[in-house]
């Protein structure tokens, strides 16, 4: 942070770099391929900017984020601004919710985007939210008393520790039981980090479901009429509902080209 007020950047490296490969699987687009969509988007970035001013709903902030990618300035209405304020320090952090939409000016024409905030977490939460457990990479001089005094004052928790084990002789992976499941507080991390190295520490997250308008535009839905290739009817296939195996009819099939009949009537 030094740097980048002394300088203007940051010389020795983006700070968002250290979270970029822990938040991968839960922040699916950089800030610099933000788009309008329909569906609410994660984006993660560090505080470098922020500004308060009133409307008539209160007060309300307008916070810069940067992932090294881009930067974008979110909207937070008052509402949300008042439980958040004390996430949005610069330099630090923050994953937020958004709604992207397109920006237009009174002529009709795209002029930038609306980033509003429905949500903003702090990164301890995003790992209590979406992390499913803790995987540590261990060789033959590791402890395991050593292991269990650093796990021991963050137990009993929810999260899984996996241990991968390597040696000269023998090498797995070994799974601790529920009684050692942790809470993944910042205080744990470091000092495994310190231990073990930063690299030899990683947070495990569930995959994001994708969205369901999502899931719709990437799944290719089969012709209604089960055919190879598409029928020449404009009309819209509909399906009939009954107790014995159906198959899809063209509502207004030309010469009978694409209809199909009810097996259980043939």
């Amino acid at each position: 942070q030094h740097e980048k007020a002394a300088i203007g950047y940051y010389l020795s490296g983006h700070p968002f770099a250290g979270y970029a490969a822990e938040l991968a699987p839960v922040i699916r687009t950089t800030i610099a391929n933000l788009a309008p969509r329909q569906e609410r988007t994660l984006v993660a970035g560090i505080v470098t900017q922020m500004r308060v001013q009133s409307s008539r709903r209160g007060k309300m902030a307008f916070v810069t984020l940067d992932d090294g990618h881009g930067s974008v300035e979110i909207m937070i209405y008052n509402e949300l601004f008042d439980g958040v304020r004390s996430l949005l320090r610069e330099d630090q952090l923050v994953i937020a919710e958004v709604k992207v939409t397109q920006r237009m000016t009174e002529d009709g024409e795209a002029q930038g985007l609306r980033v509003i905030a429905e949500n903003i977490y702090d990164l301890a939460t995003i790992r209590r939210k979406h992390a499913k457990g803790l995987k540590l990479a261990c060789n033959g001089n590791a402890s395991a008393t050593a292991l269990a005094e650093i796990l021991q004052s963050y137990r009993p928790g929810d999260k899984a520790v996996t241990v991968s084990y390597r040696n000269e002789r023998v090498a797995g992976e070994v799974a601790l039981s529920e009684a050692w499941r942790v809470n993944l507080d910042d205080a744990l991390i470091e000092r495994l980090r310190e231990w073990l190295a930063p690299e030899n520490v990683q947070i495990l997250y569930c995959p994001r479901p994708r969205s369901a308008g999502a899931a719709a535009r990437a799944t290719p839905v089969p012709h209604p009429c089960r055919r190879s290739k598409p029928c020449r009817c404009p009309a819209e296939c509909v399906t009939s509902r009954s107790a014995s195996p159906v198959r899809r009819t063209c509502s207004s099939p030309p010469k009978g080209r694409c209809r199909r009949r009810n097996p259980a009537r043939s």
